[in-house]
C-alpha cells in the first residue's frame, strides 16, 4: 500500500497538486476545465450519411444500410515478406476463377452466435486472374443485412473451398443462422 501512496504522491506533484489537494498549477493549466468545456460546446456530433461514409472509406453504397469497399491487389503485391503470387500459385490446386477458394472473416456484434448476433463487417477475398479480389461489406444499419447476405452469396457462389480462421466454428454457422 505504501508503494501505491508514494506513486500517487509523485503523480500529484507532477500534475502540480500538493498532497492536500491544493493546486499549484500554472495559470495556463488552471483553466483547462474551462477550455475543455468551450471545445465541447463548439463540437457538434453529426451522423454521416451512408454516401459520406462510403466516400470517406473509398467504397460505395449498394443499398440502404450497406457499403461495399472493393480492392484488387495485383499478383506482384507483397504482404509482409510474401508476394501474393506465391499464395495464388499454391491455391491453383483448389480451382480457378469462380471455383477458387474464398477467404472469409467477420466482425460481429457479439460472440454468442445465433439469432441475436449480427455480422456488421464481412470480408471476402478470392484470386481472380492471378490478382486477389477483396470485398468488405459494412453494415451501417439493420436494414442492409438482407443485401449483405445476397451480395456475399453471389461472391461465394461456385467456390469449392472456404478459408477462414475459426470460420467452421463461428463465422459460417453465424451466417447460416442469419440467412
Amino acid at each position: 500500500m505504501t508503494r501505491f501512496i508514494s506513486r500517487l504522491s509523485l503523480l500529484r506533484r507532477q500534475a502540480g497538486v500538493d498532497a492536500g489537494g491544493e493546486s499549484g498549477a500554472s495559470p495556463a493549466s488552471s483553466d483547462l476545465p474551462e477550455r475543455l468545456a468551450r471545445q465541447a460546446r463548439g463540437r457538434r456530433r453529426t451522423r454521416l450519411t451512408d454516401e459520406e461514409l462510403a466516400a470517406h472509406l473509398g467504397g460505395r453504397g449498394v443499398s440502404a444500410g450497406l457499403i461495399v469497399i472493393e480492392q484488387t491487389l495485383p499478383a506482384d503485391a507483397v504482404h509482409g515478406d510474401w508476394p501474393l503470387r506465391d499464395a495464388g500459385e499454391a491455391l491453383t490446386l483448389f480451382g480457378h476463377g469462380d471455383r477458387s477458394p474464398v477467404f472469409m472473416d467477420t466482425e460481429t456484434t457479439g460472440l454468442a452466435g445465433g439469432s441475436g448476433t449480427l455480422v456488421f463487417l464481412l470480408g471476402l477475398g478470392r484470386f481472380v486472374s492471378g490478382a486477389l479480389q477483396v470485398r468488405q461489406y459494412l453494415l451501417t444499419g439493420f436494414r442492409g443485412e438482407a443485401a449483405l447476405l445476397r451480395q456475399a452469396q453471389d461472391f461465394i457462389a461456385g467456390a469449392r473451398t472456404l478459408v477462414s480462421y475459426n470460420g467452421k466454428a463461428f463465422d459460417y454457422p453465424l451466417l447460416q443462422a442469419r440467412y
